[in-house]
Formats: C-alpha cells, sequence, structure tokens
C-alpha cells in the first residue's frame, strides 16, 4: 500500500522471492499452525542472546496481515503475563519491532497492545503492587518504544 514500507531486512536476496511451501503456509497463517508460533514464543523466552531471525520473520508475517498480527500480540501478551520477569527481554523487542512496522494496521496493532483488557497498560496496572519488577520493565519498554 501507498505510504507504507515493508521492514529492512538483514537477509540479502539476489533474486525475486520464491512462493512459500503449502506447509509452511499452513504453519504461520492458518489456526492450525498456531503451535508453531507458540513454540517461536517459547523460544523468545527462553533462549539468550539475539533471536534476530526469528524477529524478522514474525515481523515479515505481521506486515500488512490483520490476523496474524493480531494473534501474535495475543501470544505475546499471554507471554509478558506468564513469564518471569527475567525471561522477557526477547519478548518486548519482539513486541517492539512489530509495533513500529510501519503499515495501514500500525495504529490498531498499537492499539491492541496497549488499550485492550488485557494490554501493556492493564498489565502494568496489574502488576504494580504484584510484581514491580514486571512492572518496571513495561515501564522501560515504553520509554524505549516512544523513543523509536
Amino acid at each position: 500500500p501507498g505510504g507504507s514500507k515493508l521492514p529492512a531486512s538483514s537477509v540479502q536476496s539476489s533474486g525475486p522471492l520464491l512462493q512459500l511451501h503449502p506447509d509452511i503456509l499452513a504453519s504461520l497463517f492458518t489456526p492450525e499452525g498456531q503451535p508453531y508460533l507458540l513454540e517461536v514464543m517459547f523460544a523468545m523466552r527462553e533462549l539468550s542472546g539475539p533471536l534476530s531471525l526469528l524477529i524478522e520473520m514474525v515481523t515479515y508475517c505481521s506486515y500488512c496481515n490483520e490476523g496474524f498480527s493480531l494473534g501474535v500480540l495475543q501470544l505475546l501478551k499471554s507471554q509478558l503475563e506468564t513469564a518471569p520477569p527475567h525471561e522477557l527481554k526477547n519478548v518486548f523487542q519482539m513486541l517492539q519491532e512489530i509495533l513500529v512496522v510501519e503499515d495501514p494496521l500500525q495504529s490498531q496493532r498499537l492499539k491492541y497492545a496497549f488499550e485492550s483488557d488485557r494490554g501493556l497498560l492493564a498489565l502494568m496496572h496489574q502488576s504494580n503492587n504484584v510484581d514491580s519488577r514486571r512492572c518496571y520493565q513495561c515501564v522501560k519498554f515504553l520509554v524505549t518504544l516512544a523513543q523509536k
């Protein structure tokens, strides 16, 4: 769409993009593929170090794709609620990358991430008295996101 730009890729392409295999399409874009995305979320939590290729894959799939974007945001919010605070660094990194994608869905993603019933603002309010480390990480994320 006009005015939108696809996120920059660290992977260099030597030619036109190839069609995705039907099994990969099913794993990424259908409800049956939800277990794959859940594994990606667990990898974001449990693996240390930069996971740039996973983040880039999810960011590209989210571009101009409302169903996928909202599904990933829902999974990320679930991870933010349930994961121990020390496992949230990569989850916040993926959330940030998805929220800064410039496409027609950007404002919808931001609204869903912050203003929904289980959004980031509700999580901060809920965890303020119960888990101050989680709340601190949310505030730190907001500051970093605002700078981007």
